[in-house]
């Protein structure tokens, strides 16, 4: 079986004795936010975090927040997720893309398998994935029902510490169809690449190939037939609420607007960083037109100043705001009040991308144009976070923004097709 180029195969973790709340853990972030600003320049030079730093979200929690309860993880809610991602992101955007994109799959492992299946993906419940969404490569059928995989799959953000990674490649039906099918891949059958380099952000997020050469995969950790969009659907809609089993809402929730969620809450972070940036050349930089004084005396710096504290205020309490509802439509699904709609799911999509929007203008019209050119040297903070500012822009999801506000309309009009 393939081994991955260093030391730094998944670690295994233990079952929690204790479940600690929402706030605990936004505070178990806040506590590592200097050191991962002190660590971003060696982050981006590995293009991942440390191994210190990685045992240190063993520690805090961090990779269980979405595990199920009954393997061992700590079944918490989307917004208690997104609030510590935002905490991350703030002191290291590569390093929150990282530790998102890896430990946010739990709740995709959690949707989609059985409780059997999931049990043996979880184990103690220490689990780590990148995803990849994009049909790649070509996979056969075992004779003992299992899949012997052959792909590369690229983009893999989380990769380096990860137990598994799940991702859609294709495979041939008895029919001679070419179709999808999603598997989850052991990290026994997987290759690291070293390829993730010369991006101009996110250097450090972690985002390599994953390369499988007839890896194996067993039967139940794998869905065939079915593509990215009908796999992101919640589960059977069941108005008795029988469907339930003690699960959290997380787990009936639509997939398609919880991962739109991620570059929201991610670029949230970012901003907010560079807005706490911004607040130390308030206090220590002066002007550069006459009069001469600190920037926190001047009119224009502290109108800007001000723009920018309140639309990131207002961009993270629509994130809160939205996260909640989230979890509200999937718990009317789970308990066969309503359905979690594809109109709702749209919705929050839509706002999700108004709200990374909001985040990008905040810092490339106050926090970067007005910073001064000495924060934009090599080295300079302002610069790597807007550097990784630019890199989210090109993520994919940014392709979807006009087709999912087209969409939201036809599905608020009632029109057929979306």
């Amino acid at each position: 079986m393939p081994n991955n180029q260093s030391r730094i195969d998944a670690n295994n973790g233990s079952a929690p004795s204790s479940y600690p709340t929402s706030d605990e853990m936004v505070e178990r972030a806040r506590a590592l936010v200097p050191q991962l600003i002190a660590d971003q320049i060696q982050t981006e030079e590995r293009s991942f975090y440390s191994e210190q730093m990685h045992e240190a979200f063993i520690e805090a929690g961090f990779y269980r927040m979405l595990v199920p309860k009954r393997f061992g993880g700590y079944e918490m809610d989307l917004k208690s997720f997104y609030r510590v991602m935002t905490v991350i992101a703030s002191g290291c955007p590569s390093t929150s893309w990282q530790l998102c994109f890896g430990a946010s799959q739990a709740k995709i492992v959690g949707t989609l398998f059985s409780q059997e299946t999931q049990a043996r993906i979880f184990g103690d419940g220490h689990f780590i994935s990148p995803f990849r969404p994009l049909p790649t490569g070509f996979a056969e059928q075992t004779e003992d029902g299992g899949w012997k995989v052959n792909a590369t799959f690229q983009y893999c953000s989380g990769s380096p510490y990860a137990t598994h990674c799940m991702g859609l490649t294709l495979h041939k039906r008895p029919d001679g169809e070419v179709a999808p099918l999603l598997v989850v891949i052991p990290r026994s059958e997987w290759t690291r690449l070293d390829d993730w380099r010369g991006s101009m952000g996110l250097k450090g997020s972690g985002s390599h190939s994953i390369q499988v050469t007839d890896g194996y995969v067993p039967r139940d950790f794998a869905i065939a037939d079915k593509d990215a969009l009908e796999l992101f659907r919640p589960p059977q809609f069941d108005s008795s609420g029988a469907q339930a089993k003690g699960d959290a809402p997380l787990y009936y929730g639509h997939i398609v607007s919880f991962i739109s969620l991620q570059p929201a809450a991610l670029s949230l972070g970012m901003v907010k960083g560079a807005l706490e940036l911004y607040g130390e050349y308030m206090r220590t930089k002066k002007t550069f037109n006459p009069p001469v004084t600190m920037r926190s005396e001047n009119w224009d710096y502290r109108q800007w100043y001000g723009s920018a504290l309140a639309k990131v205020a207002m961009a993270e309490a629509a994130l809160l705001q939205m996260c909640d509802q989230w979890t509200e439509a999937a718990r009317r699904h789970r308990d066969g009040e309503e359905e979690f709609s594809n109109l709702e799911s749209t919705r929050i999509s839509a706002m999700s991308f108004e709200i990374a929007e909001m985040n990008w203008n905040v810092m490339q019209q106050y926090c970067f144009r007005t910073s001064g050119t000495s924060t934009v040297f090599d080295g300079q903070r302002m610069q790597r976070i807007f550097r990784d500012m630019c890199t989210v822009r090109t993520h994919g999801f940014n392709t979807r923004v006009d087709a999912t506000i087209r969409e939201l309309a036809d599905l608020s009009l009632g029109n057929d097709e979306g």
